[in-house]
């Protein structure tokens, strides 16, 4: 349970391909109610946000699991697919989140630049791998999202 103090960083991939994505952002809405939440935007929201502004994107959403999604939510009669209140909670993820101590991302970071400085590709969908970790200039532990083939943590 968490409490009005508690700070949670999420770290994306809250819809598509997943079974329950309306469960997801759902109880990420509730969560936020109760606790310092901190979402973060991931590769699949920004195509779901695509698909919602601009119909031409639409079909691109839809093969890479919006379809998924889309089966989560009951068909309420009318054009919106989606709840106008998980839209703008996906419009409002934030990039990235900083403490003093750690640096949160989606997928990457530059070691050289602030999170701030960053490109959105670097920040949402460019993989860390081994040949490219480096420590940032900051010195801070960077939290990611980034799969790994042998299931461990890249540290």
């Amino acid at each position: 349970m968490s409490c009005p103090q508690d700070t949670i960083v999420t770290l994306g991939d809250y819809v598509n391909w997943e079974p329950d994505s309306q469960g997801v952002i759902k109880q990420l809405i509730e969560r936020s109610e109760r606790c310092n939440l901190v979402p973060l935007m991931g590769n699949h929201q920004e195509l779901l946000l695509d698909a919602v502004e601009s119909e031409s994107k639409l079909r691109s959403w839809l093969d890479l699991g919006g379809k998924e999604t889309l089966k989560s939510y009951p068909y309420l009669g009318d054009s919106e697919m989606i709840p106008k209140e998980h839209v703008q909670f996906i419009r409002n993820c934030r990039t990235f989140y900083e403490t003093l101590t750690h640096m949160f991302v989606y997928s990457n970071y530059d070691p050289g630049l602030p999170l701030d400085q960053s490109r959105r590709t670097k920040l949402g969908w460019e993989f860390i791998n081994n040949d490219q970790l480096r420590i940032h200039f900051s010195r801070k532990k960077v939290v990611g999202h980034t799969p790994q083939e042998n299931g461990l943590v890249l540290d």
